[in-house]
């Protein structure tokens, strides 16, 4: 225990270890909210939309 409480005061140490608990809180909170998968869906729909864009130009020149 005083190990831990001589880690802990060493103030670089415990940035770390603050740093390393707020990656995983903010891990968790994106799996929960299922963050990540609506980005991808969104980047997905984006490209949809550009190849539809795109299309739409090449119609249009033709006519």
């Amino acid at each position: 225990m005083l190990f831990i409480l001589q880690l802990l005061s060493n103030p670089v140490f415990l940035i770390v270890i603050i740093i390393v608990i707020i990656l995983l809180i903010r891990e968790v909170v994106t799996w929960y909210w299922k963050i990540n998968q609506l980005i991808d869906i969104h980047e997905s729909q984006e490209d949809i939309l550009k190849e539809i864009h795109n299309e739409l130009i090449e119609i249009r020149k033709k006519l």
